[in-house]
């Protein structure tokens, strides 16, 4: 398989991680994903619940925040809703990818210069992946999330595309 190239490969580490605990052309459920398996790239990883409520668009919430991304931040986003208080005039883009990953039930590469939390001299670089719970549904998103200092004249096209499954 041709990975892709991530700028940062602890990236890599958890996409091929994810890769490797599919079973039978299915994404993980929550409860294969061991945290201490991924070493260090740990500290990159977010865990963000899918909330579904009839009649409700479905929302989102941070279960966990690795320490690097907090370190990077300077905040805790753990218990938080993905929301605008949260992530202000971004909130419908951020949402809008989240629904996508859910509802392709596929992992997703993100490239970005931040301009949201006042972050606007950071690249923002992710990998986001479905896992689901026991009736197969995606349940939560395991995000790997590296972050590293923008130039001025760096500022790369936003992506966001669908990863290769095999």
């Amino acid at each position: 398989m041709a990975y892709p190239a991530f700028d940062d490969p602890k990236l890599g580490e958890i996409y091929r991680y994810w890769l490797s605990k599919r079973r039978d052309g299915k994404h993980p459920r929550r409860a294969d994903i061991r945290p201490a398996e991924l070493g260090a790239a740990v500290r990159h990883i977010n865990l963000i619940d899918v909330i579904r409520e009839p009649g409700k668009a479905l929302q989102y919430r941070h279960r966990l925040i690795g320490t690097h991304n907090i370190e990077w931040l300077g905040r805790d986003a753990t218990g938080r809703m993905v929301d605008e208080s949260l992530y202000g005039p971004a909130t419908a883009a951020i949402l809008a990818s989240l629904n996508r990953i859910v509802a392709e039930a596929r992992p997703f590469y993100r490239r970005n210069r931040m301009d949201w939390n006042n972050q606007k001299f950071l690249i923002h670089e992710s990998v986001e992946m479905p896992l689901s719970d026991d009736s197969h549904a995606v349940a939560i998103i395991l995000r790997g999330a590296s972050f590293r200092p923008a130039a001025s004249q760096d500022d790369p096209p936003p992506v966001f595309e669908a990863l290769p499954l095999d």
